[in-house]
Parts: structure tokens; C-alpha cells; sequence
């Protein structure tokens, strides 16, 4: 009876494929999670105390696409969408914030309108429903930049959504921070499993 109670072995290959199995990081979290979860541990932890927070730019998400999501869709809103018809102080202001991300590799801020004000009037009139359908739409189909044949839905991480979906497994709340506009962070790791209640 006690051997039908006992855990498997973590199968490396089959819940971490792109880690490498002898990675020491990787067993520390293996080794945590098992303490956390054996209830007949000293450090076992009940589901409603395992909380796991990530910051999604750089550790979730790659950030060298050049320079922050939320600014790369309005950039793309702004100057590619032909659906949107921006001023020519938007456009001037936007495209300044491009040139120096693809020569610089980091974020300008324009004088006269803010980046508050450019995502505001750039998306005005949408929904919240709308606007993550549109933020979905662009990571979807476009193509991330810097990146040859990858969109910037798929510059996730694998091994930190391996993670994810495995500290979930194991009852893990998992939150997600970021210093991006929150309905674009909700949109984005909504496919992850993450709801929009455990995105800061």
C-alpha cells in the first residue's frame, strides 16, 4: 500500500524538454517544489500559501525586440496599421520612439505627447475586449524584430513556461508583473493559463 502512495520520478525529459537535465537551478526548483508539496514534510505548504510571482519582461517574455511590447504595438498601431489614421504629431512622435529603438535598442520618450497619451489615443474607441483581441491579433502575426521568422507571440520563453505550467501542476497561484500596459499583459499570457485577476 505505501509504494502505491509514493511519487514518481520527475520525468525531466517529458516536463522540462527544454531544460537541460543537469541543470542545478532546475533541481532547486524541483527539490523546493518537493518540500512545499510533501505533507508529511516540515516545509509542506498548503495550495492556498504556494504563490508564484514573475516578471514578465525578461524573465517570461523576450525584451530585445527592441524595447518593451506595449510600445512595439503601438509603434506597429500607429505607423503599420492601415486601418488606424493617426495625426502627424502621433506619427512624428512614434516614429522618433522607432528609430532610436532599432538604433539604440532602448525606449525614447518624445517631447509633447507622452507614452500614456500615445497608446491612449492610439487604441481610443476599443473595448477592453477589443483591444486584447487586438494585442493578441499583433503578437500573433507579427513578426518580432531583431528575430528572424519568430512573432512576438512566440518569444515566450519555453523553459519559464515549462515552469509555469509545472508550479501550476503542483497548485502553485501564479502572478505575473510587468511594467507594460496591464490589459496588454492580461491579453498575452492569458494562453498561458494566467487569469486577469493575477496580472499586475
Amino acid at each position: 500500500q505505501a509504494a502505491d502512495t509514493e511519487k514518481k520520478p520527475l520525468d525531466y525529459a517529458a516536463v522540462f524538454p527544454s531544460w537541460n537535465p543537469d541543470s542545478a537551478s532546475l533541481h532547486e526548483l524541483v527539490d523546493f517544489v518537493a518540500s512545499c508539496t510533501d505533507p508529511s514534510g516540515p516545509d509542506c505548504l498548503e495550495p492556498a500559501d504556494r504563490i508564484a510571482v514573475f516578471d514578465m519582461d525578461g524573465t517570461i517574455l523576450c525584451e530585445k525586440a527592441p524595447i518593451y511590447i506595449d510600445w512595439c504595438l503601438t509603434m506597429h498601431r500607429v505607423l503599420d496599421d492601415p486601418s488606424f489614421s493617426a495625426t502627424e504629431e502621433e506619427r512624428d512622435a512614434i516614429q522618433q520612439t522607432r528609430d532610436h529603438a532599432y538604433s539604440k535598442g532602448e525606449t525614447f520618450y518624445p517631447a509633447g505627447l507622452s507614452q500614456d497619451q500615445l497608446i491612449a489615443s492610439a487604441f481610443v474607441g476599443m473595448t477592453p475586449e477589443e483591444f486584447r483581441a487586438y494585442v493578441v491579433d499583433f503578437a500573433d502575426h507579427t513578426d518580432a524584430v531583431g528575430f528572424e521568422g519568430m512573432t512576438y507571440g512566440q518569444s515566450f520563453y519555453k523553459p519559464m513556461i515549462e515552469v509555469i505550467d509545472y508550479l501550476r501542476a503542483n497548485d502553485f497561484d501564479v502572478w505575473m508583473v510587468s511594467a507594460c500596459e496591464r490589459e496588454v499583459v492580461r491579453a498575452l499570457v492569458e494562453r498561458y493559463g494566467i487569469p486577469f485577476d493575477h496580472v499586475d
